[in-house]
C-alpha cells in the first residue's frame, strides 16, 4: 500500500513547523534539522527505511538496522542545489516525472549514522555531520531522482524519505510525526540548562 500524497505533505509541513524551536535551528540556513531524544523506548522510531523481509534476510549487513531515528533533516526545495552541489547538466530533469523527486527533501537518519556522543556535541559540529550525510543523499536524489530508493531493496541513500517508511501506510507516517513532535530537542530546554 502506497503512502498518500496528503500524508506526505502533512508530514513535511509538520516537521518544517517544528524546526524554529529546535536546538540546532539556524535562520536562513540551506537546511535545518531536528535531533530526537529517544530515552523513552515507546517514542523510538526504529530506522524505517527497510522492509520487514529485507530486515529478516539481511539483518547482519544492514547498516542502520535496530538503530532508532536520531535526526530529521529538511532541505527546502529552493536550497537543494546549495546542499548537493550537483551541476545543472547532471540534474534529473523535472520532465522525468517517474524519477524526479519534487519539493522539499525530508530525510530521517538513524542514530548509528552519526558518531557516538552526537547529541552532546556543540550545535555547529552536529550541523557539520548532518551536512555530510545530506550532501551525499540530496546529490543522489538531484541526479537520479527517487530511483535509488524505489528500485533497490536496500536504498542507496542513508536517510529515509517519508514516502518510503515501512510499514508503508499513512497511519504509520502520522505516528512517526507524532513521535517526532514529542521527542525533538527544544531550544528552550537547552537555554534553561545553560541558565542553571
Amino acid at each position: 500500500m502506497a503512502i498518500g500524497s496528503e500524508a506526505v505533505a502533512r508530514f513535511k509541513e509538520g516537521v518544517a513547523g517544528l524546526l524554529p524551536g529546535s536546538v540546532s535551528y539556524e535562520e536562513g540556513a540551506c537546511f535545518n534539522f531536528l535531533v530526537l531524544d529517544y530515552g523513552n523506548r515507546a517514542d523510538r522510531i526504529q530506522f524505517p527505511g527497510y522492509e520487514k523481509i529485507i530486515k529478516l534476510a539481511f539483518a547482519g549487513t544492514l547498516p542502520f538496522i535496530g538503530s532508532p531515528v536520531r535526526v530529521v533533516a529538511v532541505v527546502p526545495s529552493g536550497r537543494r542545489r546549495e546542499v548537493s552541489s550537483v551541476p545543472e547538466e547532471d540534474l534529473c530533469p523535472p520532465e522525468d516525472g517517474d524519477a524526479f523527486y519534487p519539493g522539499d527533501v525530508v530525510l530521517m537518519y538513524a542514530n548509528s549514522a552519526f558518531p557516538k556522543g552526537f547529541v552532546s556535541l556543540p550545535p555547529g559540529r552536529m550541523r557539520e555531520l548532518v551536512a555530510e550525510r545530506l550532501r551525499k543523499d540530496v546529490a543522489k536524489l538531484d541526479m537520479w531522482g527517487v530511483y535509488p530508493v524505489t528500485m533497490e531493496a536496500v536504498p542507496e541513500i542513508d536517510g529515509c524519505l517519508p514516502e518510503f517508511v515501512n510499514p508503508r501506510t499513512d497511519a504509520y507516517l502520522d505516528k512517526c510525526l507524532a513521535k517526532i513532535r514529542r521527542t525533538f530537542l527544544r531550544r528552550e530546554a537547552a537555554d534553561d540548562t545553560e541558565k542553571r
